[in-house]
């Protein structure tokens, strides 16, 4: 009668842990704390909280990277590779690739020296990055799945 949904326990909104206490306290639905948060006359206190600061490749498939350490935010197989100067961070794939939202461009499973094995590579996009489709430093490329399933323009390391 609150919300105007049924119960959906596969639905979940992540608030804070902090938030989230101070909810199950005042025992309010999530629209009601979200509602009385918003009310200058409230009294709840609305904790919230801070962004981890994010590592030098900000999540990237293709963001920069100087050694593994600095692509562990893509997962935990993630690893530098290029030539000095230029690497980026990757995942090894075999057909598909995570879609890193809010972070690039839609990210494609590149089998780039055609020997089988796939590497996650940013697609480009001119939207995202204007007329090269990729950020500074590199350079939009075809490749092919190393399924041979689908080709697509990535972004690689200009060399």
């Amino acid at each position: 009668a609150i919300t105007g949904y049924g119960y959906e326990p596969w639905h979940f909104r992540y608030i804070g842990r902090a938030a989230a206490a101070e909810q199950r306290e005042h025992q309010l639905l999530l629209e009601q704390y979200l509602d009385a948060c918003s009310s200058p006359m409230s009294n709840l206190e609305c904790p919230r909280e801070e962004l981890p600061t994010p590592i030098p490749n900000q999540g990237w498939i293709g963001g920069e990277c100087d050694n593994d350490i600095d692509c562990t935010s893509i997962g935990p197989t993630a690893f530098c590779m290029g030539p000095s100067g230029s690497k980026f961070c990757t995942l090894p794939c075999t057909e598909f690739c995570p879609d890193r939202a809010g972070a690039n461009s839609l990210s494609f499973c590149a089998d780039t020296d055609q020997t089988g094995i796939g590497f996650c590579h940013s697609q480009c996009d001119e939207q995202l990055y204007g007329p090269t489709g990729c950020r500074p430093g590199y350079q939009c490329i075809s490749a092919t799945r190393p399924s041979g399933s689908r080709d697509a323009d990535i972004c690689v390391p200009t060399t």
